[in-house]
């Protein structure tokens, strides 16, 4: 469930607005005026703080204006509040200031019950500074209620009304002087939002394939293609310049109801993973799609392949539980997703991974080894000149993060699992870490990810143990051919694995943790990225969650770091609050700046951060 609730610790501070959309649910008369309470959902960052179930701490309407409480807005907003009756000021993070208001009461009804409404006089002071004087207020049974536009201009707050959803969203205002922020309008309704919500990044086996992809292309442009959850939809490539000015859009309409991401090539033509649902019996019929577009839009060819025709047992259901990727380099075309395939002889519908390749001057099938990891709950594809990088987050074979390469040249394939993941008392599915990715990097290869610190079974008792870190290991490029494969020097965990039948030890090496969290109510890195970048660079990205008042996880912030390869720590951690990360793309960079995507709140959202030195 994405909802969330903040919980009424202390008395709140109610806010008004007065939206034309909101129908009025008072009429006076004489000392007496009709309220409503609760029917409004407040946001905040997407985080649901206020819901139907609160009543004199919920908004309500009155002469056509609507309240919220305060101190639950501000609480979101990572803000302390104050309220000095005796001088009648709301104090967020700030001295208190002002004078005692006159007492002058108005009495109001909700269905049958009498609610005394004190009207008041009260002033405001951020951060220190006085913002305002004699703002309009009421306050019941000792609660303050303050107008919410006005609250949410003076702590640096934008607010939305949505009357179809009767819901209210307060974001804090993207102010970065090293970052920018486009909001594609026109492309937002009926695509999956594709941040993770409460405490999806726990439980491992979720579907995090893509709803929106960003890439940029040989020309420098920066493209974000956007696909409609409806079958019958439609995908939308919108273009941007390096200035984040929307160029231009097109779309296309969807070939099969599953979309598993785009690519590009040198000459602009962009190439789309399409995947669809087949029954058992259907075998023969096609899964999975790869279809070839001019950068016109115009359809050049595809390529279909059935059910029964990929690698080990098919592919049922394509995307499933897993994540899905597709890239082209040298002429060659590869997907990389998860896939439950159909029914094996033990009678169950087993999941893995699997891989295609593709000519794409051709868009004929190309025959190379395929990578597999079962089961596989997240994928991630690399290349390295000749040689194409895959890396699986599995829970059985491997039960780790796991790196396998193929060499396109000699067709030849290696394995490695440089981090494996702990056991426990809790399912086997739960691998209590998360996948960031690979970045190839002169040094060797740069994998991220984020996990629990401790490696022994007693710990592992449910879903969430300890705080979760974010870390990385640096790869030797000749891992399959050296004796040490591990070139970071970070800790060490050796620790036994009993799952499923395999029973082994397990050996971390060269772990070297970016984070140190140990308060896992306040603190957990979550859904990680990385991207490599010039001069020995890497960044690396990851949202913070914690528990709030009402012991729910809930978003906080989302830093970065500048690292070396080997892990030293060049920039940060840097925080960019409210940039929230789809844990389905990826973080790609050009010319100084990294960019990425994500879709909440009905927006697309295209960032752009400048990582110049």
């Amino acid at each position: 469930m994405f909802k969330k609730l903040l919980a009424a610790a202390m008395a709140g501070v109610i806010i008004s607005t007065s939206w034309s959309g909101l129908s009025s649910a008072a009429s006076k008369t004489e000392e007496k005026q009709w309220i409503k309470f609760g029917g409004i959902e407040v946001f905040y960052n997407y985080t649901q703080h206020l819901t139907y179930e609160e009543t004199t701490q919920f908004p309500f309407v009155l002469n056509g204006v609507t309240y919220l409480p305060v101190r639950k807005v501000a609480e979101a907003l990572n803000k302390n509040v104050k309220y000095e009756s005796s001088t009648a000021t709301i104090i967020i993070d700030g001295q208190h200031s002002g004078k005692k208001a006159a007492d002058n009461y108005v009495y109001a009804y909700e269905t049958t019950s009498l609610v005394k409404l004190k009207s008041i006089k009260v002033n405001l002071n951020v951060d220190g500074k006085l913002v305002a004087k004699s703002i309009d207020a009421y306050s019941i049974n000792n609660t303050t209620f303050l107008p919410v536009r006005q609250v949410a201009e003076y702590t640096n707050t934008d607010i939305e009304w949505d009357p179809g959803t009767k819901s209210i969203y307060l974001e804090k205002k993207f102010e970065y002087p090293h970052a920018n922020r486009s909001i594609v309008e026109d492309v937002t309704h009926d695509v999956e939002s594709n941040i993770d919500i409460d405490t999806q990044f726990l439980q491992s086996y979720d579907n995090v394939a893509p709803s929106v992809v960003t890439r940029v292309g040989s020309d420098g442009y920066i493209y974000v293609a956007a696909a409609e959850q409806a079958d019958n939809g439609k995908l939308t490539l919108s273009k941007y310049d390096s200035s984040m000015k929307l160029l231009g859009k097109q779309s296309i309409a969807k070939e099969y109801p599953l979309f598993g991401g785009m690519a590009l090539d040198e000459q602009g033509r962009y190439y789309v993973l399409w995947g669809r649902s087949l029954e058992e019996s259907q075998g023969s019929s096609a899964s999975v799609k790869i279809t070839k577009y001019s950068a016109q839009g115009e359809k050049l060819g595809e390529v279909s392949y059935t059910g029964s025709e990929q690698s080990f047992m098919g592919t049922k259901v394509p995307f499933d539980y897993a994540n899905a990727t597709i890239k082209v380099h040298n002429g060659l075309v590869v997907a990389f997703f998860g896939r439950t395939m159909f029914q094996s002889p033990d009678g169950l519908n087993h999941q893995s991974s699997t891989a295609l390749y593709v000519n794409a001057d051709t868009m004929s099938k190309v025959e190379l080894p395929i990578p597999y990891a079962s089961h596989s709950f997240d994928q991630h594809l690399a290349f390295d000149g000749s040689d194409i990088l895959f890396v699986d987050r599995g829970d059985v074979y491997q039960r780790g993060l796991m790196l396998q390469k193929i060499n396109s040249d000699n067709q030849s394939k290696s394995q490695l699992v440089p981090f494996s993941f702990k056991m426990g008392k809790a399912i086997y599915q739960l691998t209590f870490a998360e996948l960031g990715g690979l970045a190839v990097t002169d040094q060797g290869y740069v994998l991220l990810g984020a996990a629990e610190r401790t490696m022994t079974p007693e710990s592992a008792s449910s879903s969430h143990n300890e705080s979760r870190n974010l870390f990385l290991q640096l790869i030797a490029k000749d891992s399959e051919n050296t004796a040490m494969p591990i070139l970071s020097q970070g800790e060490t965990a050796e620790f036994h694995v009993d799952v499923y039948g395999r029973s082994y030890d397990a050996k971390n090496e060269g772990v070297v943790w970016l984070t140190d969290y140990k308060d896992m109510k306040m603190n957990n890195a979550a859904h990680p990225k990385v991207v490599g970048l010039d001069q020995n660079r890497v960044l690396v990205m990851w949202e913070n969650m914690k528990y709030n008042s009402n012991d729910t996880l809930v978003y906080d912030t989302t830093y970065y770091m500048i690292v070396t390869p080997e892990g030293k720590v060049l920039k940060g951690p840097e925080s960019l609050e409210g940039a929230r990360l789809n844990i389905g793309d990826e973080l790609v960079y050009a010319d100084g700046y990294v960019y990425f995507s994500s879709n909440y709140r009905d927006k697309i959202h295209l960032y752009q951060l400048d990582v110049r030195q």
